[in-house]
């Protein structure tokens, strides 16, 4: 995904991309996009090439607060990050958090209660199975489908983690630019390919974007409006993912808000073409998109084939 989002800026006119890799992992230099090898230690490099670079782009989980404090790093050494400011990473990176605030904004929403280390049954009164899964998780990490009430023995190394009803529907997600003055563009809607195992285990496997106009379901920019508000101007920016389920009996319900790029760039940029998400992506740190031509462009080409990719992004 990385090398995808670093493709799709060196295609805009006038970009030119500095790409911080690990030395211990394999990248060379291509047209626009400059390697700049990594050693271990870390401490400033991140801080002085946000303050030499017109915008900074952080590729990081939410997972122990590390692409809220990278994004904190940035904007002190007085770097412009072009994602989410880090109160919405914050609000939205934390599940707990987030379904409270779902709850209160009436969003349609899974019970979540937060395990404690001193629990021995999981809280909740649904019956049938229970998800069971980090507070801070990134990517179905640690994520399993548990139906014995009894405290999983794989969740004592947690200090804490949420537990919800599994609920029917189909794995959907929705995905969007959202500029400084918090207006929407919606980018594409795809299905995910999410897999349990006979120990309940789950695992992303990558997703479809689908090749028909689907739109976005109300609740689905409801949520996203309603952190914004919420926030002022420490709101969710950039590209921005929601997961939510799809059933024909319940509707539409909202799972989680994902403050940053998701596997599905690569899909979506396959889609739309070599540098429209990161051309508008810029543009709209400026303004209002709805004031320039991306949101019809962007429109115009979501229809055609469905794009398919697998979890480590290739399509």
């Amino acid at each position: 995904m990385r090398q995808a989002i670093a493709r799709d800026f060196a295609a805009v006119p006038g970009i030119e991309v500095v790409m911080p890799v690990d030395s211990r992992l394999t990248a060379e230099d291509e047209p626009g996009i400059h390697v700049h090898r990594l050693d271990r230690s870390v401490t400033g490099v991140i801080e002085s090439l946000a303050a030499a670079s017109d915008y900074s782009l952080l590729i990081a989980p939410e997972t122990d607060g590390i692409l809220e404090q990278l994004t904190e790093r940035v904007e002190q050494a007085g770097g412009r990050s072009i994602g989410s400011r880090p109160r919405a990473i914050g609000l939205t990176g934390d599940k707990a958090r987030l379904a409270h605030h779902f709850y209160g904004a009436g969003i349609r929403s899974p019970q979540t209660y937060v395990i404690e280390p001193s629990h021995k049954t999981l809280p909740g009164d649904w019956e049938g199975p229970s998800l069971v899964k980090p507070r801070d998780g990134a990517g179905s990490v640690e994520t399993r489908v548990v139906h014995d009430r009894r405290r999983p023995d794989w969740l004592t190394r947690r200090a804490q983690a949420i537990v919800q009803p599994y609920l029917p529907g189909e794995p959907m997600s929705a995905s969007f630019l959202v500029d400084v003055s918090g207006g929407l563009t919606l980018l594409g809607v795809g299905r995910q390919d999410i897999n349990v195992d006979r120990d309940g285990r789950i695992s992303y496997r990558g997703g479809i974007i689908l090749s028909s106009l689907h739109e976005a379901p109300e609740v689905v920019i409801k949520a996203l409006s309603s952190v914004n508000e919420y926030l002022g101007s420490r709101r969710l920016r950039g590209f921005v993912g929601v997961d939510y389920l799809a059933d024909p009996a319940s509707g539409v319900t909202v799972l989680e808000i994902n403050p940053r790029p998701t596997t599905s760039y690569v899909g979506l940029a396959k889609r739309l073409g070599s540098g429209t998400i990161a051309g508008a992506w810029l543009d709209s740190m400026e303004g209002p998109l709805a004031a320039t031509d991306w949101p019809g462009r962007i429109r115009a080409a979501r229809s055609g084939l469905d794009v398919c990719f697998d979890a480590s992004g290739l399509t």
